[in-house]
C-alpha cells in the first residue's frame, strides 16, 4: 500500500483526475462511489495475471491523502514488487496529472 498527501481538496476534480489516470493504466473500473472517493478496478496482463486495485482519496486535516493498494487476484502469499512499482507509478502519475491541471489552469 502506498500513499501521497497532497494540499488539494477532496473534490470531484481531483477524483476525475484520478480516475482518468486509473484509466490510462489499463485498469478496468469494478466499482466507482463518487460520494466516497473510492475506485476499484482490475487489470489483467498479457500473461493471465489479474491484479485488483483499491485507490481511495481520504481528508485529512492538513490536505487529501491518496491511498492506493494493488493486489493480485488469488491467492496472495507474498507481496510482490510489480505490484509495489504499480502502486508508485500510479501515484506519481496522479501528482504529475494535477501539477499539469494546475499549471494549464494558471497560463488561462
Amino acid at each position: 500500500m502506498k500513499s501521497a498527501v497532497i494540499n488539494n481538496t477532496r473534490s470531484q476534480e481531483t477524483f476525475s483526475v484520478l480516475s482518468k489516470v486509473i484509466q490510462s493504466q489499463g485498469f478496468v473500473f469494478l466499482h466507482c462511489d463518487n460520494h466516497n472517493f473510492e475506485i476499484e478496478a482490475i487489470v489483467e496482463s498479457r500473461f493471465k495475471f489479474a491484479k485488483h486495485l483499491n485507490a481511495r482519496l481520504v481528508e485529512l486535516s492538513r490536505g487529501t491523502e491518496l491511498i492506493v493498494e494493488v493486489r493480485n487476484i488469488g491467492l496472495e502469499l507474498k507481496r510482490k514488487r510489480s505490484n509495489d512499482k504499480m502502486e508508485i507509478d500510479l501515484v506519481r502519475s496522479f501528482l504529475a496529472a494535477l501539477n499539469d491541471r494546475k499549471s494549464r489552469a494558471g497560463a488561462a
